[in-house]
């Protein structure tokens, strides 16, 4: 799986990304809430993890992974391919 850096954290509210700092997963989990101005988010709270807040201020990074990059092209239903007929049957249609 490939993550990306996430510069902006208003879009990952509800998906499940790692944070890191210095390089280093410090956090996982569920993206609750972010403020209004980017700079602050919270991790949802799991189990016996309380929830953790998350400042870029600090140097904190949001990791996510793209959908595209985690499906592989046999995951996709297979599309009708398109009948095309030829030039004259297609003039005789559009009249």
């Amino acid at each position: 799986m490939k993550y990306h850096r996430q510069y902006e954290w208003l879009p990952v509210r509800g998906e499940a990304v790692p944070i890191q700092n210095n390089g280093i997963v410090i956090h996982e989990g569920i993206v609750d809430a972010v403020t209004a101005d980017d700079s602050i988010l919270w991790i949802a709270a799991q189990s016996a993890n309380t929830r953790k807040m998350v400042c870029k201020a600090e140097g904190d990074e949001v990791w996510i992974t793209y959908k595209w990059d985690t499906t592989a092209a046999s995951d996709y239903p297979s599309l009708p391919r398109p009948v095309v007929g030829s030039p004259r049957e297609f003039l005789t249609i559009a009249r």
